[in-house]
């Protein structure tokens, strides 16, 4: 009257799954002898299972994307059954990418703005060998937006941008999408004596301390936006460089300006372009007082 002792590893999967899904099970019987041992996927044939241990294969590829349900059963010489079950989803289609604005044409110097539509769980975004983050828009669902600045070095060519999705069953997307870089030109606003890297009469060592300060302030990133419409001159006053301008050096290499310089008053008022977090305030080697 005991009836036979059917396990399975879980009654459910939690996470969706992919390619082939391996269920190990084990059957046994107190009096030892069993008269059947079957598997069957949802409301499928049975098949037979010539052991009481051993383990079924699910090849997933080849059954629709959804819920599934494996049920293992067994029969004693007595007629005594039981059975175990395995609840699982399969899903083997790949997320969705919709490149919704993008501008295929770019300058140096320039920033794309990019917004993308996808249901995958994690996004990535590569452009000149290069990750960028992506932002998810607050509200609106399964919306990214990512802005993309080209430095001002940047070949004037095609270049290609790749977008990758990935699900949690671990199914793969990828989109590449061309964006042509157009040439600016660029003055030149000044003269540099010596060669690039020269440290003649310069503290090399503040130097070096100011250029890791300011990267890890660049490097600091938030889930969202912490502004909202342009930004603001800082101080009144005329501009006295350009962004993208250069110095040469007498060797004919050019060195670009990456800022915009603006001259004012001493002791002028300077307020911040924007709402944001100060990540680095103090006086910096060869810049002086930063913010």
């Amino acid at each position: 009257r005991i009836p036979p002792r059917v396990e399975l590893p879980a009654s459910s999967i939690e996470t969706p799954l992919r390619g082939v899904l391996e269920v190990p099970f084990q059957v046994s019987d107190a009096s030892g002898d069993l008269s059947l041992i079957e598997v069957r996927l949802d409301d499928l044939e049975p098949q037979m299972l010539p052991s009481s241990q051993a383990t079924w294969e699910v090849d997933t590829q080849h059954i629709e994307d959804g819920t599934h349900t494996v049920t293992v059963r067994a029969v004693d010489s007595a007629g005594n059954e039981a059975e175990a079950h395995l609840v699982f989803t399969s899903d083997n289609t790949p997320p969705e990418i919709e490149v919704a604005e993008l501008s295929s044409h770019v300058g140096q110097g320039q920033t794309i703005a990019i917004l993308i539509r996808s249901d995958a769980a994690e996004l990535a975004l590569d452009f000149l060998e290069k990750d960028r983050q992506l932002f998810k828009l607050p509200g609106i669902e399964n919306t990214y937006r990512a802005l993309v600045g080209v430095p001002v070095q940047t070949e004037a060519r095609d270049h290609p941008l790749y977008i990758t999705a990935d699900d949690v069953a671990g199914n793969r997307v990828s989109t590449m999408i061309d964006v042509e870089v157009e040439a600016i030109t660029f003055r030149r606003n000044r003269y540099i004596r010596g060669t690039p890297g020269s440290t003649a009469g310069k503290d090399q060592e503040s130097i070096e301390k100011a250029n890791e300060d300011r990267a890890a302030a660049y490097a600091i990133r938030t889930d969202s936006a912490m502004w909202v419409g342009s930004m603001a001159i800082p101080v009144i006053g005329n501009r006295t460089s350009e962004f993208g301008n250069f110095g040469e050096y007498a060797n004919g290499t050019r060195s670009p300006h990456y800022g915009t310089d603006y001259e004012a008053q001493e002791r002028s008022p300077v307020t911040a372009s924007a709402a944001g977090t100060v990540s680095l305030a103090g006086w910096q080697a060869d810049n002086g007082n930063v913010v």
